[in-house]
């Protein structure tokens, strides 16, 4: 009898060949049985999946997804596809997000100043875990958009906009070092080096003088070019 499951494993991938006889309630235990008994040999490896052999549906897909993630320590990062174009997409998706995550826990090594960067290190901020706190905040408020099935995470035309208007009109606001003198500020407090009156007076003396220096611009102009850019990228839903 011929094998109706065989991995095919790749360096950042694996390749799954599924017989296309085989009722799909039984190929799915022997998914279960395959990933269990290989779990020790892939622990906990980040993979793309695809798929040969067997034409699936999505709900097919996503059954296949659940089985993995629960015989295994696997995070499935995507699933590619046939569609050439869409396996292009795909991989620029990932590329993109790696460049992101790297941004941010190297954020800190950018600051010079030896104080701060000590400073941002001790917090927390730019480490796995505060990341994922921040990415979830930002798709609960509509910044990124997270796929449910590929678990790719994009920005979303607000989150682009957003993002220029602020590096345009308030770029102080982008830098690490900011963040760094709040959590200092907040460390002294709770050392009792500065009240918490003192430092809530100088954050709000900087909010004040950024909110009037931010009525003053007048670059709405500008921006328009920018904006135009990022729609393209965007597929309109019910107008404009």
């Amino acid at each position: 009898m011929k094998n109706p499951v065989i991995i095919k494993s790749f360096p950042n991938g694996l390749s799954i060949w599924l017989d296309e006889e085989m009722p799909f309630s039984q190929l799915i235990q022997e998914i279960a049985f395959k990933f269990k008994e290989s779990a020790h040999f892939f622990k906990d490896a980040s993979m793309v999946l695809s798929f040969e052999g067997r034409g699936l549906s999505d709900f097919e897909e996503r059954q296949i997804v659940n089985t993995i993630s629960a015989n295994s320590s696997l995070n499935i990062v995507c699933i590619i596809g046939k569609n050439e174009e869409t396996d292009k997409n795909y991989i620029k998706a990932l590329q993109k997000l790696s460049l992101h995550q790297q941004a941010m826990e190297n954020a800190g090594q950018l600051i010079e100043d030896e104080e701060l960067r000590a400073q941002i290190k001790g917090s927390g901020i730019g480490t796995s875990a505060t990341r994922a706190e921040i990415l979830k905040k930002l798709v609960n408020i509509k910044y990124l958009t997270l796929n449910k099935k590929t678990q790719i995470i994009m920005p979303t035309f607000l989150g682009e906009i957003i993002y220029e208007v602020v590096a345009s009109a308030m770029k102080p606001l982008l830098d690490p070092r900011l963040t760094a003198s709040w959590e200092k500020g907040l460390t002294q407090v709770s050392e009792g080096t500065i009240t918490s009156d003192e430092y809530m007076r100088k954050l709000d003396d900087f909010v004040t003088r950024r909110t009037n220096l931010v009525k003053q611009v007048r670059n709405q102009t500008a921006l328009y070019p920018a904006f135009d850019k990022f729609a393209g990228y965007y597929k309109q839903k019910g107008g404009t």
